[in-house]
């Protein structure tokens, strides 16, 4: 899990060194600096992203994210939060995941699991993860 930053840009501008990734008129860099350079003078807003190395999507990923041009998918830091279980029995964390899986946007499989939620969801994993007895902990990105 990698934070990149979006901005849009005109095409052309894709052909920038700087740029990672794209997906039509938005591109994708490694920093917030050059998010913010690419939108000086168009005042494009800059989006901070979360590049998924190794992930699982669910049909709700596109309300959330991108698919792009080089094959990567993104999640729009802002609107979602990542969390990892930490603890709990196999039969309570498959459990807790059985209920969880239609709140998913995506899972990424990079090291241990990390699952990825909309943020105005988190309240409700939150509570799932104390009636089923395991322990989650919300990631900061």
């Amino acid at each position: 899990m990698n934070i990149c930053y979006g901005v849009e840009a005109k095409p052309e501008m894709a052909q920038d060194e700087h740029i990672l990734d794209f997906d039509g008129q938005f591109v994708v860099v490694s920093s917030e600096y050059e998010a913010r350079k690419l939108s000086a003078g168009n005042s494009e807003e800059v989006f901070s992203l979360i590049a998924l190395e190794s992930p699982s999507i669910t049909a709700r990923f596109y309300d959330y994210g991108f698919f792009s041009a080089k094959e990567k998918y993104y999640l729009y830091e802002n609107m979602t939060v990542p969390f990892s279980i930490i603890a709990g029995s196999d039969i309570d964390i498959q459990m807790a995941l059985f209920q969880i899986e239609e709140h998913l946007l995506a899972i990424d499989h990079t090291g241990e699991p990390i699952y990825f939620i909309a943020q105005q969801e988190r309240e409700l994993i939150h509570r799932f993860a104390k009636a089923y007895n395991i322990q989650i902990v919300f990631i900061s990105t």
